[in-house]
């Protein structure tokens, strides 16, 4: 059987071309009544009309390129009652998104960098916590519980944490359940004890992949609904804080990970990011379970940032051990000491990777500052 395109003569489609073109509004429903035939019918037609030339686009409008006769006359005695579409008319489609991407863009630019204002003179400390694993077997609990204990009865010592709370297998990684000696709600209970212990002290919480892996059908995470209850400003993947005090202010900019890596240098990520445009105080990130540390100065602005990779508590790791990674892990919990009132600007923050040794100084600074 020859193909339907070929039997399609001219005459036909400029007679489909003249309905169309006649029609009230150019309507191809009552152009396709005329007609007699079918309203896809009548698209096939004209795009075939398009492909033989009989239409064609000029001034930025498709007219025939015929001179086109007289309205066809409906060989119909009958008409159907046009129906209203089910679906939203275009303007209403695009008020609605350009509301809502106003909104988002309103709330993203809010996040570019968060303003945290505390209350104290100082100088303080910010102890970041690495890759807690909470519910891994691996994880080094007692070493964890005591770095809790310490920021709670510090005075002036606050907290954050880099992510990856909780193992939270899921996946082809769910068998790993069996080796864990913990089911999944005992999981969130930890992670719950950890935020709601610190709540009163915790800056923020950035979210890891491990942490995402949690994330339920719904799209609510479960540590960002813990968050919300304990006041907690969480961020997915990464948060850029303003840490004011006083008339100063220390910018922290937190992620999981930054992009890049380095086998001379576990700070690399941290690195390239200030390098290439990132001039903040601190940038520091975990995921790897490595430890690293870079102090870098802005010629130009004179601005010392100091860069860490944050390495895990989960200090027992069956993958680092099958993969034959080396243990990198020289701190967990590094405290960042922000110095009010500095006349060398170059020493407005420092860094102490050992979170006890670093509580000591703070204290020894706020009683002298207070004499």
């Amino acid at each position: 059987m020859a193909n339907q395109h070929q039997e399609l003569s001219d005459e036909v489609l400029r007679r489909s071309v003249e309905a169309w073109w006649t029609a009230p509004g150019r309507s191809r429903v009552q152009a396709a009544q005329a007609l007699g035939i079918a309203r896809t019918t009548l698209d096939n037609h004209l795009e075939r009309a398009k492909d033989k030339g009989l239409i064609k686009r000029k001034d930025g409008q498709l007219r025939p390129s015929f001179k086109t006769g007289a309205a066809i006359q409906p060989q119909r005695t009958f008409t159907t009652q046009e129906l209203p579409d089910e679906d939203v008319p275009v303007d209403e489609i695009i008020a609605r998104r350009s509301k809502e991407f106003a909104r988002r863009n309103r709330a993203a630019d809010a996040r570019k960098l968060i303003r945290v204002r505390i209350s104290d003179p100082g100088p303080i400390g910010v102890a970041i916590f690495g890759d807690l694993h909470i519910d891994s077997p691996g994880c080094n609990l007692p070493l964890l519980l005591s770095h809790i204990d310490l920021v709670k009865k510090t005075p002036g010592l606050y907290a954050g944490c880099i992510g990856d709370l909780q193992d939270g297998w899921v996946g082809r990684l769910a068998r790993l359940w069996a080796t864990q000696g913990i089911t999944a709600k005992e999981s969130l209970k930890l992670v719950r004890y950890f935020m709601e212990e610190l709540a009163d002290k915790l800056l923020f919480i950035v979210e890891g992949n491990h942490d995402s892996w949690t994330v339920g059908v719904n799209g609510v995470s479960p540590v960002e609904w813990i968050a919300a209850h304990t006041g907690t400003l969480t961020g997915a993947d990464g948060v850029r804080i303003a840490i004011d005090l006083g008339e100063e202010s220390w910018t922290v900019n937190a992620r999981h990970d930054f992009r890049g890596r380095s086998q001379y240098n576990p700070a690399h990520g941290g690195t390239k990011a200030a390098l290439f445009g990132w001039r903040d105080d601190i940038l520091v990130a975990g995921h790897t379970h490595e430890s690293g540390i870079q102090i870098l100065k802005d010629p130009k602005s004179g601005l010392v940032s100091h860069v860490l990779r944050v390495a895990s508590y989960k200090h027992l790791d069956a993958f680092a051990k099958q993969e034959g990674f080396p243990d990198n892990n020289s701190f967990e919990c590094p405290v960042m000491l922000l110095r009010p009132g500095m006349s060398d600007q170059r020493f407005r923050s420092q860094v102490i990777t050992d979170p006890f040794l670093a509580a000591q100084c703070l204290t020894a600074m706020r009683k002298a500052g207070k004499r």
